[in-house]
């Protein structure tokens, strides 16, 4: 009696595990489609990125499937496959939602501050604290933000211009047949994009591919925008 109790709890729960699966698998089900060309779909991020692969799921990763397709021709196939491996994105398929990343992303000063963190160090079974320096970055001076008990917070008067660029890419054929990735010129304008480089990072943003550069500014500036942050510091 006690095996047959056994054995029908481990066929309950391999129905159920099973039923999960379906259900899991079943949301990302094949929408049906009439193209009988060769051709990859438009997917799209919420985001608003694009990117075409070859496939009729309904979602691929984190893209919704659109009905918009480009045709391939045979030769074109592996590079679109290679352009997905790779995590690339045409420019010109993705320009409204560039031009408006860049909008929201202007140029803008960051500023250096010192403070004093409370952390906690163990040592075997042993516990204590120290009170570490710590130096970090903010774009809202008036309004910086730290996670524990820190005292001494401090603006050193250090500032730097915040600048997002946009590394590009082409992809050539090898001396070995293979596809590849060439670094092309690091923009400061989407806008001045080139056909010979025509490819982004998909997470060109992170900071892995978008390129933010911290620029000087001038003495006179800096004072200028020192004597801002002091004045705005007092009134609050």
């Amino acid at each position: 009696m006690k095996n047959l109790k056994l054995n029908t709890s481990k066929k309950i729960l391999s129905l159920l595990l099973g039923a999960n699966i379906t259900l899991l698998s079943g949301c990302n089900h094949t929408v049906v489609c009439e193209v009988t060309t060769p051709h990859a779909h438009a997917y799209v991020r919420e985001d608003g990125l694009t990117r075409y692969v070859q496939s009729e799921k309904k979602y691929y990763r984190n893209f919704d499937r659109t009905d918009d397709y480009i045709n391939l021709e045979e030769n074109e196939q592996d590079l679109n496959e290679f352009e997905v491996k790779k995590r690339l994105i045409r420019i010109d398929k993705n320009m409204d939602q560039l031009l408006e990343f860049a909008s929201k992303n202007p140029d803008g000063y960051i500023y250096e501050y010192t403070y004093k963190l409370y952390e906690s160090h163990r040592t075997g079974v042993h516990c204590y604290y120290t009170w570490e320096d710590m130096v970090d970055w903010t774009g809202t001076p008036n309004n910086i933000e730290i996670c524990g008990e820190y005292k001494e917070l401090r603006l050193t008067g250090n500032i730097k211009v915040l600048h997002y660029t946009y590394p590009t890419y082409k992809v050539i054929i090898n001396e070995k047949g293979k596809y590849e990735i060439i670094d092309g010129p690091i923009l400061d304008n989407i806008e001045d994009r080139t056909e010979e480089y025509p490819y982004l990072r998909l997470d060109f943003r992170s900071t892995n591919y978008t390129s933010v550069v911290c620029l000087d500014v001038d003495e006179a500036t800096k004072k200028e925008l020192n004597q801002a942050v002091v004045k705005q510091l007092r009134v609050e």
